[in-house]
């Protein structure tokens, strides 16, 4: 799993194009916020943590996103929390 965060100013295309292109889905996520959250993403990988860090560089190259990584390094309590329902 890894944890995106997208800039403000990221367009819902730029989104979906940043987990397509590690063929990842949204699973879940909150807010941090009233306009920014992080996303869950999942990927498929085989099995090794090469796989992971591969897909989280890419994801944090593509255009509007404000980070990724991995998702056992976020804090269980970051900010204020709400349900996100789409990419």
């Amino acid at each position: 799993m890894i944890l995106v965060m997208f800039r403000s100013s990221a367009t819902a295309e730029q989104r979906r194009a940043a987990i397509t292109a590690v063929c990842g889905r949204v699973v879940g996520g909150w807010r941090i916020g009233d306009t920014n959250g992080y996303f869950v993403v999942e990927i498929n990988t085989d099995g090794s943590a090469n796989t992971l860090w591969k897909a989280i560089d890419r994801l944090a190259a593509q255009p509007g996103v404000e980070s990724a990584e991995h998702a056992r390094t976020l804090s269980a309590s970051v900010g204020k929390r709400r349900r996100l329902t789409s990419a």
